[in-house]
Parts: C-alpha cells; structure tokens; sequence
C-alpha cells in the first residue's frame, strides 16, 4: 500500500499515488473534486482541494477538526486536536484520547460551534465535506477566516482514503504510510490464524439494526473493509436487494433469510438493538441459534474512518473466533 513520495529538498514536492483501494481515483493537481496534495516552500505548504489551496504554516501546532472520524488519523500520526466535536461521554473507546484535553465543539459534526473554534486560535483546520459539495453550501469561507482550512472528503465508507487526505493536509505522508503498514500486518497476522478456524469460513453479516427496517452493512463499508482483510465471505444480498452506498435495507421479518452464520450487529438508536434481540423473529436466526452472534461497537463499526477504527475492527472480529493478533 503506497501513500505519496517526498523529496529531501527544501522545496518538497509530495505527489499523489493512490492506495490500492483507491487506485482509480488518480490526483492530476487540478481537477474541482480532487482529495488534497501538497507543495511545500519556505514556512508553508500549500494544500491543493477541491474548494482550491490553502497555505498551511509548516510549524502548525494547534488543529482543529469538525468531524469525530478526523480524530482517528490525526491522533494516528501523533497529532492531537486541540478541538473537535465529541459526544457527551466523551470519544469513542477505540480514540487513546482523554476528552477533558480536547475543547469540545459540540455533540453534532453537523452543528459546528464556530466560535468555539476561534476562542481556541488554531493554525490549522481540518473540515468534512462531501465530495460534491460547493463553497456556498459548507462553512469553508467562515472557517478559513479563522485559520487556513483544508477541506476532507469523508461519508463515503472509504477511511483509508480518509487517512490518505489527512496525511496531506498535516504533511505526515510518510508518518501514515507507517501507520497503515503496521494495519497491514496485523491485519495479515490474524487473517492466517483465522483461516485455520472452520468458522471463520463460515458466511457472516454486518447488522444495523433502526428503529423500523434493518440495514445489512456490505463489503464496502467502514467496518466491511476489515472483514475483507480478514479474509471473510459476506452472505449474499436477499434477491432484490439494491445496494445504496455499500448497504441494503431489509424488514425484520427478512433476518433469518437475510444473515449469514455468524452476525456482528450494533445499532445507532438507544434500546433498539436490546428490543430486537428479544423478539421471536431474532431466535429464529442461524447464527442466534448456533451461538454466532456478536454485539459490536457502533461509533467503531459504522462512524469510524481510519486506522485506528479499522485496527479495533480487525481486534473485535478476531476476539470472536477466540485468537489474538
């Protein structure tokens, strides 16, 4: 898995390369919806985005981040955020973040308190974006008069391209390139050891459970990425199912038909996942009758985008089957 290459010069060029899972979305330094790269000169560097460039001092020391999954790669290559969103119990268990150190910004990534962040005078900010979104429609301008912005594309179930961008934006290329070796072989540690467990030949399925339908969570999603690494087969999607963004959603009454073998299930709605759990459709479900069932960690499965989150993953999956990596 390759990141970007910098030279040893003073003025430091760092190109794009795309990681293999994201090899067919090329940087050609110019197109309107490009993830970040970087030429550095002098005491800056300018970050190329989709909303244009943006000059970052090269001794940046205070970030701030608008959206909790921005935390995952920042924190990953030593960077802590001085403020960022975060939940009132603070941030997900998979963070090594204390809360108490990080201003918060408020409980919603969508609801941004601004003046939270110019009380805390960072020298840089990380933004998420949609990769269709426009100036208008985002705080961009509004951030960028508080300190050098750079936009990052997230929402699209793709954290290791979450990490590539923010390596870009902190000029930390070769610090993540490390960082996802080390994913890599762990990855690849505990792949070889499942493959000598029958069950974990076995068909599995990745559950949200909602207060009124049933999202089966795919290959292409956060968590569903790992479960490739680990060399894990999907139950095939119910016929006529259509996948939406790397899911399909499906009824209750579906579950037993829709599920494989073994089921890692979390729900985002307080008391869902419990209520669910103790109706009779639920018993009725393979893995529920065969002991296969495996309640996981939602902020990690579903909102985590990076590695830090898709390193929990791999350690979740590979305490279910019994082995350690």
């Amino acid at each position: 898995m390759t990141f970007f290459s910098r030279t040893a010069s003073r003025r430091r060029i760092v190109g794009a390369v795309a990681l293999a899972a994201t090899a067919a979305l090329m940087f050609s330094g110019c197109a309107r919806d490009e993830r970040p790269v970087t030429e550095a000169a002098g005491d800056t560097f300018t970050v190329e985005h989709q909303f244009g460039e943006t000059e970052v001092p090269v001794d940046y020391s205070r970030v701030a981040v608008t959206f909790v999954a921005l935390m995952d790669s920042t924190v990953a290559v030593g960077v802590t955020p001085v403020a960022s969103p975060q939940s009132f119990v603070g941030f997900p268990e998979y963070l090594p973040v204390d809360g108490s150190d990080v201003v918060s910004l408020g409980e919603s990534d969508s609801d941004v308190d601004i003046e939270a962040i110019g009380a805390e005078s960072p020298d840089l900010i990380l933004m998420h974006v949609d990769r269709d979104a426009v100036v208008s429609d985002t705080q961009y301008e509004a951030l960028s008069e508080i300190a050098p912005t750079v936009p990052i594309i997230t929402g699209e179930q793709d954290p290791r391209g979450v990490a590539e961008q923010v390596a870009v934006a902190l000029d930390k290329v070769d610090e993540m390139q490390a960082v996802a070796d080390e994913y890599d072989a762990h990855a690849a540690e505990v792949r070889e050891k499942l493959a000598a467990i029958p069950e974990a030949a076995l068909t599995v399925s990745q559950v949200r459970l909602r207060p009124d339908h049933v999202r089966m969570m795919m290959e292409e999603t956060n968590a569903g990425i790992a479960m490739v690494d680990l060399g894990l087969t999907f139950k095939e999607p119910v016929e006529g199912a259509e996948l939406d963004g790397g899911f399909y959603e499906t009824s209750l009454e579906l579950l037993p038909e829709a599920t494989g073998d073994t089921v890692f299930v979390y729900s985002t709605d307080e008391g869902v996942l419990e209520n669910v759990e103790s109706l009779p459709i639920w018993q009725l479900l393979p893995a529920v009758q065969n002991n296969r069932v495996h309640d996981v960690d939602f902020e990690t499965w579903m909102r985590g985008q990076g590695y830090l989150a898709l390193t929990a993953v791999v350690d979740e999956i590979a305490a279910a089957y019994g082995v350690t990596g």
